[in-house]
């Protein structure tokens, strides 16, 4: 009796085990991974990466023209500057001034496929947020983040990050411009040169 419950008790604590087992045994094929080999999957060979190419202020000028707004070059990017000056945000009772926090700001790059890649941070109110983000999608750019800079602030600002990739950089900028002017944001200030001070 006693070798009958130890055998008993035996095949209990073994039939979870034959059925994890199994479970993991069958895993591979589920998952379409290869059974091969102990179902490691085979290593692919890396995928060369695609580089930005150096390209001249000239180059963008549709794109400057279909976003409504001058930008200029950091390094191989082509950058627009959208500092909200429309906005009085306090935070904590001291006003923001739109060069430490309320800066929008978009920039696109070119590659050596010929494709152009769009990134950038956009400044906007509460109000403003939903259809921004709608006419976004509409024209088919990716939000990647939507946070805060600010700890506490008055009124309610949203920062969102915003991303396109593709090989029509026009309609990209017209999708921007689109968006930005649901909103407040004011046109780009054209880039002057700095005046030397005199001592």
């Amino acid at each position: 009796m006693a070798d009958d419950r130890q055998q008993n008790t035996h095949s209990r604590l073994t039939a979870p085990r034959r059925r994890v087992l199994a479970v993991a045994a069958l895993t591979p094929v589920l998952t379409g991974a290869p059974a091969a080999a102990g179902a490691v999957p085979a290593r692919r060979a890396p995928r060369a990466l695609v580089q930005p190419v150096m390209t001249r202020l000239a180059d963008w000028t549709d794109v400057g023209r279909a976003l409504g707004r001058l930008g200029d070059m950091k390094r191989f990017m082509y950058h627009t500057g959208l500092p909200r000056r429309d906005l009085r945000v306090f935070s904590h009772g001291v006003r923001i001034k739109p060069a430490l926090a309320l800066g929008t700001h978009v920039s696109f790059v070119r590659y050596a496929d010929h494709s152009t890649l769009l990134m950038g941070d956009v400044v906007v109110t509460e109000h403003e947020l939903q259809e921004f983000i709608d006419v976004l999608h509409k024209h088919g750019i990716m939000l990647t983040a939507i946070h805060k800079h600010l700890l506490a602030h008055e009124p309610n600002v949203w920062w969102i990050h915003v991303h396109a990739h593709g090989h029509d950089p026009v309609a990209v900028a017209e999708g921007l411009r689109a968006a930005f002017d649901r909103t407040g944001t004011p046109p780009a200030v054209p880039v002057q040169a700095a005046r030397p001070g005199a001592l």
